[in-house]
């Protein structure tokens, strides 16, 4: 018998199960189909507070404690966000209605699993010198880029204080601290600021003309969004993720966990330990449970899509709200 021969034969069939084993431990690149985790790429729009929620859920551990592993990476808009999803270099991106319905008209293949804010999250503020909105007629209001959700924030604002949108001029200035810095040096006389800046637009002695969070007026601020091929890849994502979520706005509604909501609102808006932001982020969110509508839980609504629909004047056909979310997402009127 040529027991080296078999020694080597014994040997290589160690090596070949060893292999074998490691590949089903590792599950393939995202470690899932084996039972590991999920990685998931998220798009995070800088110190957004429309990230509040997914950053509560990675920072405390929900997502972990439902098997994700999240990595956030910064992006510098939600066009720019949809965009990377949709190349397939992030995973999940909470992005504007308005950016999400573009995207879907033009064939992009996405799924809905969650909202994140339902209403407009902004304060339109104005100079000194304009103590009305009809004063605002005829003079420049500033907003990040057309088609923008603070496009169309200022828009329904204005709507709502019955200034038509005809009747100022809308200057692209960028984003809100050059949107803030615009108002304040005149170049602009108004615009729509995240309402967590309430106390820098007190300290800039600015006025407030109408506080659109309060007002509730239906609109996808921001939606939850991945792609159909990643639903698929990752058979239960989607239950895993919303878990995570509802998990982590349980936390953040929860008056006993104040405390630590701030300390990590700090760490979002990477702000000092002085900084008003995050108690004004933490007010503006509890106040009649923040912008969520539902809170019952995270469910998207038909009258949020079809008021999106009517504002952003997106054609995506006769297709419903209930094509265009995933498996399993609960729908209300």
């Amino acid at each position: 018998m040529d027991t080296s021969r078999l020694s080597r034969s014994v040997v290589l069939l160690a090596a070949a199960v060893a292999v074998t084993m490691s590949a089903a431990a590792c599950g393939g690149s995202k470690g899932d189909s084996a039972g590991g985790p999920i990685t998931v790429k998220e798009g995070a729009i800088g110190d957004d507070i429309s990230f509040e929620m997914q950053y509560v859920a990675d920072k405390d551990g929900f997502f972990k404690k439902q098997g994700l592993k999240t990595e956030q990476i910064t992006t510098s808009s939600g066009v720019t966000a949809t965009q990377a999803l949709i190349s397939g270099d992030l995973d999940v991106v909470n992005a504007g209605g308005s950016e999400i319905l573009k995207a879907i008209a033009k064939g992009a293949k996405l799924k809905i699993i969650a909202p994140d804010i339902e209403t407009f999250p902004y304060l339109l503020v104005s100079g000194k010198a304009i103590t009305t909105a009809q004063q605002l007629k005829g003079k420049a209001v500033g907003i990040s880029q057309v088609g923008s959700s603070s496009y169309y924030g200022v828009v329904a604002g204005l709507q709502a204080l019955g200034v038509p949108k005809d009747s100022v001029s809308l200057r692209q200035v960028g984003g809100e601290s050059a949107r803030l810095g615009a108002v304040s040096s005149g170049a602009v006389a108004a615009t729509a600021v995240g309402a967590q800046l309430k106390s820098g637009v007190a300290k800039a002695h600015l006025n407030v003309l109408a506080n659109l969070a309060s007002d509730h007026i239906a609109y996808a601020q921001d939606y939850l969004v991945t792609t159909e091929k990643f639903i698929s890849d990752h058979p239960g994502f989607v239950t895993k993720y919303r878990k995570g979520l509802e998990r982590a706005r349980a936390f953040l509604f929860d008056p006993k966990n104040k405390t630590e909501v701030l300390k990590d609102f700090k760490d979002l808006f990477q702000v000092d330990a002085n900084s008003p932001v995050p108690e004004d982020a933490y007010e503006y969110t509890m106040q009649e449970k923040g912008p969520y509508l539902f809170p019952e839980g995270l469910k998207v609504s038909k009258k949020v899509f079809n008021n999106t629909v009517k504002l952003t004047d997106v054609s995506i056909g006769d297709r419903p709200l209930s094509d265009l979310v995933a498996d399993g997402v609960p729908l209300t009127d």
